[in-house]
C-alpha cells in the first residue's frame, strides 16, 4: 500500500498526527496492482483509476463461498466519466483518509474538476461513490462479469481446491444477472456442495443429518443503484442526461441457505432501508465509528524516515484490518477480501487468473491465519478476534465427533489446513488425501500436517490473551473454557505415560517439517502455558470444580519444557 505513497518532510508533530499517514498518489495506476483498499470489517473494495482509462473497483465479502469453498469475489465494477477526467496529463490526486474510513479521489482540470468521496458504511452493507463535478459529465457504470457460464478450473486456479470426486476437475458456476429499470442486480447462488462429499470421506458421514449443509443454496450478490442513471442492459447503468452529481451505491448481501429462493426480495428490501443516496446521520455514525477506532491505540515513533515508515505501517495494517476483521468469517491470510486478479502481472507466471483465485487454496492455514490476531487485544480492536474465534467453535463439535471416530476418545482437534466448517482439505496435498488405500480413518496423506495438533492450543492461548484485556466473564464462560476443555482432553486422552507417569507423546511432529519425535518443544511448552493460565482463571468465570481438577492433573503429569526443571507442587 505505500508503494506509491510521498512520505512527509518532517516528522509526525504528536500522537495526534493521524494524517501525516494518510496515502496519496499523485497519479493514476498502471493497472489493479495500483488500487487502495478501503472496507467495513465484512464488505471491501479495491479502488483505482487508470490513466486515459475509468475509475474501477472489486468488491470482496467474508462470506461468499462457492460450491467448492472457495471465497469469491462478488464482481468488478468499472465507472465512466465523460469527458474523461482521468486522462493522461491532467491533474489527478487519490488519497486514503485514514481518519474518516474514505478515499478521496479528484480529477480534471480546474474549472471541470470530478471528485469522488468513497466509503463502505462503517454500520451498513453498502459503499458509497459520491460523485460532484464543476461541470455536467456523462456517467456510465458497467458490471464486468467474468462468471458467466459453467467451465472447468484449471492451471493455477485448481490449487487447493476441492472437487465432488478424486479425479475430477473443480468447476465455475455461472452468476444470475437480473433486468431491472434502475439498477444492477446480480447474484450466485450455490445448486452443489462438497460438505456431503467431504464429511463421508473423513468418515464423519453420521454429521449429515445432523448439521446443515454450509454450502448448498448459499446466496450472496449486489445491486448497484445511482440517481439519475437508468439501464440501458443488465449490466450498464448510464445517465439520461450530462449531470453534476450522483451517488453511486453498491448495496450487497448474503443469505446462508436460500431454499425458498428470496434473496432477490430481500435485495430490494435492503435497498429501500439502507437508500440510493446516504442521510447525514449515516455519515456521521460512519465518521464517528472510524473516530474511536483511531482513539483505542496508537503507536509512534519517531527519528528518521525509517522509524517514520515503521509507525505508517502499523496504521495501514490496522485499516487493512478494520476492512475486513469484522465480518461472518475470519481474515482470510492470503489477500483477504482485498485480493487481486491476475491482468497486473507481467511475467504470467500464475498464468491467468480471475479475482476469484487464491495462491494456496480456499483453506485456513493456521500458522498463517494467526498472525492477523496476536495485536489485536493489545490494540482494543476485540470485536475484530471474534469471527476467528466464532469460526473455531462453530466446528468444536465436528472437531469432538472426529475425535470420537478417528481415536475412540474425547477431546477435540483441529487439521493446520481447514475449511470454514471444520473438516480436512480433501485435496491430499495439502490434507487428508482421497486415496484412503492402506490408510485408517484420521491419517492424512499430507505428512507435513498429519499429528499437527498444536494449533488449538495457541488458538486457546490467543483466547485467554483476549480475556486478560477484556476480561469479559460471558467470553469465558461460552467460548474459552469449552474450547480449551476439549483441547486439553484431546491431549490428556490421546498419549500414553511413561514409567515416571509423564506424558509421552508418540508419534507425534513438531512443526510441519519435523514428522517423527518425541514430546515435541512446542506442544509441551503450550501445554504448560495453557493449563498454568486457565488455573488461574476466577471464580464465576465458568470453570467447574471437575475441570479444574483434570487440568491441574494434566499439568501435573506434563514433562518438563526443555530447559526448564521439572514441575513440582508448592
Amino acid at each position: 500500500m505505500c508503494s506509491g505513497a510521498t512520505a512527509p518532510a518532517a516528522e509526525p508533530p504528536g500522537p495526534d498526527a493521524l494524517d501525516a499517514y494518510d496515502v496519496v498518489w499523485p497519479e493514476p495506476s498502471l493497472n489493479v496492482a495500483g488500487s487502495m483498499p478501503v472496507g467495513n470489517g465484512d464488505l471491501g473494495i479495491n479502488v483505482w483509476a487508470e490513466a486515459d482509462g475509468a475509475l474501477q473497483f472489486l468488491v470482496g465479502k467474508t462470506d461468499t463461498w462457492d460450491e467448492h469453498g472457495r471465497l469469491l469475489k462478488l464482481g468488478k465494477v468499472r465507472i465512466d466519466v465523460t469527458p474523461n477526467p482521468f486522462a493522461k496529463g491532467l491533474p489527478f490526486e487519490q488519497r486514503t483518509v485514514l481518519r474518516d474510513g474514505v478515499i478521496l479521489v479528484k480529477a480534471g482540470e480546474k474549472g471541470a474538476e470530478v471528485r469522488f468521496r468513497i466509503w463502505v458504511d462503517a454500520n451498513h452493507p453498502s459503499a458509497r461513490f459520491e460523485m460532484t463535478s464543476d461541470q455536467p459529465v456523462g456517467v456510465k457504470v458497467t458490471l464486468e462479469n467474468w462468471r458467466k457460464e459453467v467451465r472447468e478450473l484449471s492451471g493455477p486456479e485448481l490449487e487447493g481446491v476441492d472437487s465432488f470426486a478424486p479425479g475430477e476437475k473443480a468447476h465455475v458456476y455461472p452468476d444470475t444477472i437480473l433486468s431491472r429499470p434502475d439498477e444492477l442486480v446480480w447474484y450466485h447462488r450455490n445448486i452443489k456442495s462438497i460438505w456431503p462429499v467431504s464429511l463421508k470421506l473423513q468418515s464423519l458421514e453420521a454429521l449429515i443429518s445432523q448439521q446443515q449443509d454450509p454450502l448448498q443454496n448459499r446466496t450472496f450478490g449486489a445491486s448497484l443503484t445511482a440517481p439519475g442513471l437508468r439501464a440501458v442492459n443488465s449490466t450498464t447503468l448510464e445517465s439520461v442526461r450530462p449531470i453534476n452529481e450522483t451517488t453511486i451505491t453498491l448495496h450487497a448481501l448474503t443469505k446462508a441457505s436460500d431454499e425458498g429462493e428470496t434473496w432477490p426480495t430481500d435485495m430490494a428490501r435492503q435497498v429501500s432501508e439502507n437508500g440510493l443516496t446516504a442521510s447525514d446521520a449515516q455519515r456521521q455514525a460512519h465518521a464517528g465509528w472510524w473516530r474511536k477506532f483511531w482513539d483505542r491505540s496508537y503507536l509512534r515513533i519517531t527519528g528518521n524516515d525509517e522509524l517514520y515508515v515503521i509507525s505508517r505501517h502499523w496504521y495501514l495494517q490496522r485499516w487493512v484490518t478494520a476492512g475486513t476483521g469484522r465480518g461472518e468469517f475470519p481474515i482470510k491470510f492470503n489477500g483477504t477480501i482485498f485480493n487481486l486478479d491476475g491482468s497486473h502481472d507481467p511475467k504470467g507466471e500464475k498464468g491467468p487468473h480471475d479475482a476469484d483465485y487464491r495462491q494456496w487454496g480456499p483453506a485456513y492455514w493456521w500458522q498463517n491465519t494467526r498472525h492477523a490476531y496476536w495485536n489485536l487485544a493489545a490494540a482494543g480492536d476485540w470485536e475484530m478476534m471474534t469471527p476467528l474465534f466464532r469460526m473455531y467453535l462453530n466446528a468444536l463439535p465436528l472437531a469432538k465427533h472426529r475425535t470420537k471416530v478417528y481415536f475412540g476418545h474425547e477431546g477435540a482437534f483441529f487439521p493446520e489446513t481447514t475449511t470454514f466448517w471444520g473438516t480436512y482439505v480433501n485435496d491430499g496435498g495439502l490434507g487428508y488425501g482421497w486415496d484412503r488405500t492402506g490408510k485408517p480413518p484420521g491419517l492424512t496423506q499430507n505428512q507435513y500436517i498429519r499429528y499437527y495438533y498444536t494449533g488449538g492450543l495457541e488458538l486457546v492461548a490467543l483466547m485467554l490473551e483476549y480475556y486478560d484485556h477484556s476480561r469479559d466473564p460471558k467470553f469465558t464462560e461460552e467460548t474459552l473454557v469449552p474450547m480449551a476443555d476439549a483441547v486439553l482432553a484431546f491431549y490428556a486422552n490421546h498419549y500414553q505415560r511413561d514409567a515416571a507417569g509423564k506424558l509421552r507423546m508418540e508419534p507425534a511432529q513438531m512443526l510441519e517439517t519435523w514428522w517423527d519425535v518425541v514430546n515435541p518443544t512446542p506442544d509441551i511448552a503450550g501445554l504448560h502455558f495453557v493449563t498454568s493460565r486457565l488455573l488461574q482463571l476466577p471464580e464465576g468465570s465458568g470453570v467447574t470444580p471437575a475441570q479444574r481438577e483434570r487440568w491441574d492433573k494434566l499439568r501435573a503429569e506434563l514433562p518438563p519444557s526443555p530447559g526448564q526443571p521439572a514441575m513440582t507442587r508448592p
